[in-house]
């Protein structure tokens, strides 16, 4: 028996274009979801300066030396640590217009006493002042970036 033409399955040049359509427009979404803005970037800059601080006040502490944090337009470095990982090695900002409201003549004081006193300091976009994060402690509890 020959089976007729119109039985045979099979897909319509319609039916697929839909479907690509559909792949498209999700990619695009998921391709638009993964962008990094520069809002997001200093967001991630400032939990990770987070993250070193609390690194060196921690070592601070168990070591018994005095740690001090400094920034730069490049970076953040710390002092205070001998033999130490951290040590003068400076750390990028993970964004390159990222910069701080901190003077260069007055680290962040990061131990070794258990209390160190209210710190605060305010990251921002180099061309877009408005966009900042403030990350500070109140000298007991960790260091945080504020809401």
């Amino acid at each position: 028996m020959r089976k007729r033409l119109s039985s045979l399955s099979g897909f319509t040049l319609l039916e697929l274009l839909v479907v690509l359509s559909i792949m498209a427009i999700g990619s695009a979404g998921v391709v638009l979801m993964m962008r990094n803005s520069p809002e997001q970037a200093l967001a991630q800059d400032a939990q990770r300066l987070v993250a070193w601080l609390e690194t060196a006040r921690a070592q601070s502490r168990v070591r018994g030396e005095r740690v001090l944090c400094y920034t730069t337009a490049q970076g953040f470095y710390f002092t205070g640590l001998s033999g130490n990982a951290l040590g003068r090695e400076l750390h990028p900002w993970g964004f390159a217009r990222t910069r701080t409201d901190m003077p260069a003549n007055a680290p962040l004081v990061l131990g070794p006493e258990p209390m160190i006193g209210p710190q605060r300091i305010t990251l921002y976009l180099q061309d877009a002042p408005g966009s900042t994060r403030v990350v500070a402690t109140d000298g007991l509890r960790d260091f945080g970036v504020l809401p």
